[in-house]
């Protein structure tokens, strides 16, 4: 993983929390906050682990450079993103009072950036054009009234990137 550690204060590690409905146990996965935002990864497979006690130890046999020596930006999970939510919010949901859908996708983007895959560009497309919708509103409806997208491409996206995660997971 090369990133480069900024010269500012709020280089440090945060803990994301994946849940995969209720079905499997979460898994957790760390990101570094320092010039860019990288989810911690080794040649586009990302590090993951079961336990929040882990968290250091992974930092320090994964971690490479500077980014060895940051610190925690939090102790607790930072944030959690349930994956299947995420698709149920897509194909029912109106809106997105609470930004689950908008914290969801930047968070399914991240992790599909960190495997290094090549994004399919409709996927890619539909994907980035919600989220930059349900940045500036929280009506859902009117993105799939409006837009060229329907729900089930979304959805088709969606389903493509945790595929993509789950298989380029390694858990620690």
């Amino acid at each position: 993983m090369n990133v480069r550690v900024g010269k500012g204060s709020s280089d440090a590690w945060y803990i994301y929390r994946l849940k995969f409905g209720s079905l499997l146990p979460a898994i957790y996965v760390l990101v570094f906050y320092g010039e860019t935002e990288v989810i911690l990864n080794q040649r586009g497979v990302i590090i993951s682990f079961r336990r929040l006690s882990q968290a250091s130890s992974i930092v320090r046999r994964f971690a490479s450079g500077e980014t060895c020596r940051c610190p925690f930006g939090s102790n607790h999970v930072s944030l959690t993103c349930d994956l299947t939510e995420l698709a149920q919010f897509i194909m029912y949901r109106r809106k997105d009072r609470h930004a689950k859908l908008l914290n969801g996708l930047n968070t399914l983007l991240e992790l599909v950036d960190a495997t290094k895959l090549e994004f399919p560009k409709q996927y890619k497309k539909s994907l980035y054009a919600l989220a930059d919708h349900v940045t500036f509103s929280d009506d859902v409806a009117t993105f799939f009234s409006s837009s060229v997208f329907s729900r089930k491409q979304v959805l088709d996206a969606v389903l493509w990137s945790i595929g993509v995660v789950c298989t380029r997971t390694l858990i620690v």
